[in-house]
């Protein structure tokens, strides 16, 4: 799940994108792309498995 946390134009905690994998084994690799510029602010990305939050990660766009 892809969030926008505090990003200028977009309300607090918007879902920009989620994706759902359910099925297979291993390694799975996932992007989110945009063909405009990321606006300015704090984002985050949350990994869940099994239907349990097991990762965060945040960042900022400057």
């Amino acid at each position: 799940m892809w969030i926008a946390v505090n990003a200028e134009g977009t309300d607090p905690n918007f879902v920009i994108n989620e994706t759902e994998f359910v099925s297979g084994s291993g390694v799975v690799y996932f992007e989110l792309s945009n063909t405009n510029l990321w606006p300015v602010g704090t984002y985050k990305v949350d990994v869940y498995m099994n239907d349990v939050l097991t990762k965060t990660v945040n960042f900022e766009v400057r």
